[in-house]
């Protein structure tokens, strides 16, 4: 049943019936000899029975069904048992598959499955390559290399993340991206999900040279010609071209290194609203100029990130200046790392990243605001998704973070906000009956959590039977140790019982379990443990010696 365990306080996707419609799945396996089902969260699924629902073969590695499906589902592949679950491209070991809307075609790739050795693995981040004719460059062609997220979506807004020395950058960049972003679909992502465009060099001395202040007639504060050329060709040309034909949500960043670090400080300092954060890793200062007027013409409304390496000589002046500064900007942070110069951007790109979006599923600041008397769960989530449009451009719901919100008011021991989020929560019907139980059980809202226990007794929820199904044990415990009403529990288990009878068996002996622990008197005793002896199968509660100790 290694199924359970993936849904037992996992937070599912709400249940929101949107119709059936078909969808075909295909399947690539490994072994040509590859027996494919599929189990999920409802009956076309085979109601996570893992050997009901089996693909059709159409090729020697290829298995196909097409399905009815009332979306969103949640299913997993096996080869019929759960000992041999599919280990599936993209998709995190053992996790559920959960896809949100309607597609007419779904392809998977089964890597191995659970019961086979791992012989090999493989790590690989795709992206496209586009190239770009610029008025200022007339004869170049400049590769753009353009990450997109996983099932990304025309009709969703991202972020940009552009990547001077593409050449370099851009593959550790999109590294550390890609792991910050990973897990969207279960709402696990630590960042939102980006697109990331490394613009490669063509002559990275003729664009990106400091201007080293050698020419009187051209201040340290100004790019070079040169510079100022390629300036003029990002914001004029590069932008609007991935704007124009890709979903941006109008946040930019820009990451440069070294020298291209020196030209992104220059571009922060610059009036202009193309970037709303700048990361600059190993930044020389030439002159002292960024010392001496970074501070006086620093942006309130712009994020700057700035790296540098003990190690890293002529390279790390400004950097070591900057966090020696007292009462710095929010959106100002500078950081020290153990390295040299070619190694800080692996050391620093993931702190950069996570610094430019801090805000993004960061509660606590509203927290201290808004938990108090007037508060209500619609309203928090309402100003906390106008602060990311206006900072980041896109629309992201707290979803099954609604649970840190729980965490914190049972922390604060603040009673009213905890309950208040539940009502909320109960209108929407949005977090599961067993998760809305344990939170209450855990904050001692006895009443409230026993309410919602009988809810799961009325629901009609496939996913709230097998969770009931697993969970026995804790209401048992609830029923028992916290309102020490054994006999309520009895009666409880009998209601289960009549409403899910293919669980006869395990709720019999977990009736007799209770009834002799609690020294309760039980006309239907013996009645009840020859039906177990009986009808006894393989189950996750008892074996048969468990059995005889109730017989003695």
């Amino acid at each position: 049943m290694k199924k359970l365990t993936s849904i037992l306080f996992i937070l599912l996707l709400p249940t929101l019936l949107i119709g059936q419609s078909s969808t075909t799945i295909t399947v690539s396996v490994p072994n040509a000899s590859d027996e494919v089902y599929i189990t999920g969260n409802q009956k076309s699924l085979g109601d996570w029975k893992p050997n009901k629902v089996m693909l059709n073969k159409v090729a020697d590695l290829k298995r196909e069904i097409q399905l009815e499906l009332t979306f969103p589902i949640e299913f997993k592949l096996t080869r019929g048992n759960w000992e041999s679950e599919a280990i599936v491209e993209d998709i995190e070991q053992f996790s559920n598959i959960i896809i949100s809307e309607h597609q007419d075609q779904l392809h998977l790739t089964v890597e191995r499955w659970s019961d086979e050795k791992m012989t090999k693995g493989r790590y690989s981040l795709k992206y496209d390559v586009e190239y770009l004719t610029s008025k200022h460059y007339p004869g170049e062609e400049r590769p753009l290399r353009i990450f997109l997220p996983k099932g990304y979506n025309s009709n969703k807004k991202y972020p940009v993340v552009y990547v001077l020395d593409g050449e370099a950058l851009f593959d550790p960049t999109i590294g550390s991206i890609s792991i910050l972003q990973a897990n969207t679909n279960m709402g696990s992502n630590v960042i939102p999900e980006c697109i990331v465009v490394g613009i490669d060099n063509i002559d990275r001395g003729r664009d990106l040279s400091p201007n080293w202040g050698m020419d009187k007639n051209l201040p340290v504060s100004e790019f070079t010609t040169e510079g100022d050329l390629f300036y003029q060709c990002v914001l004029e040309e590069i932008v609007p071209y991935i704007s124009n034909r890709y979903s941006v949500s109008g946040h930019n960043t820009l990451i440069g290194h070294s020298d291209a670090g020196n030209f992104v400080t220059k571009v922060y300092l610059k009036d202009q609203d193309v970037f709303d954060g700048i990361i600059a890793l190993s930044v020389n200062d030439f002159q002292s100029y960024f010392q001496q007027n970074f501070l006086k013409h620093k942006k309130e409304n712009k994020d700057y990130f700035i790296g540098y390496g003990n190690k890293d000589d002529e390279f790390n002046v400004f950097g070591a200046y900057l966090e020696q500064q007292k009462d710095l900007s929010e959106n100002i942070l500078s950081k020290k790392y153990n390295a040299d110069h070619i190694a800080l951007p692996n050391s620093s790109l993931f702190d950069a990243i996570k610094f430019i979006f801090r805000d993004f599923k960061n509660y606590d600041t509203l927290i201290k605001k808004e938990y108090n008397e007037s508060f209500t769960y619609k309203k928090f989530e309402q100003t906390y998704e106008e602060g990311l449009i206006k900072k980041y451009g896109i629309a992201q719901p707290i979803a099954y973070d609604v649970i840190y919100l729980l965490n914190q008011a049972h922390v604060q021991n603040n009673v009213f906000v905890f309950n208040k989020i539940l009502d909320e929560l109960e209108q929407s019907h949005f977090l599961q009956l067993q998760v809305m139980f344990f939170y209450a059980n855990d904050f001692n809202q006895k009443d409230r959590a026993k309410k919602y226990l009988y809810q799961m007794l009325e629901s009609k929820d496939v996913n709230d039977k097998m969770i009931f199904y697993a969970n026995l044990y804790q209401y048992k415990e609830f029923f028992i140790d916290k309102l020490n009403k054994p006999n309520e529990f009895i009666d409880f288990v009998e209601a289960a019982k009549k409403k899910w009878p293919e669980y006869t068996l395990e709720y019999n002996y977990t009736i007799l379990k209770t009834v002799k622990e609690q020294n309760i008197k039980f006309d239907k005793y013996q009645k009840y443990l020859k039906f177990c002896q009986k009808n006894f199968y393989e189950n996750r509660y008892f074996k048969q010696e468990d059995l005889k100790e109730l017989g003695d």
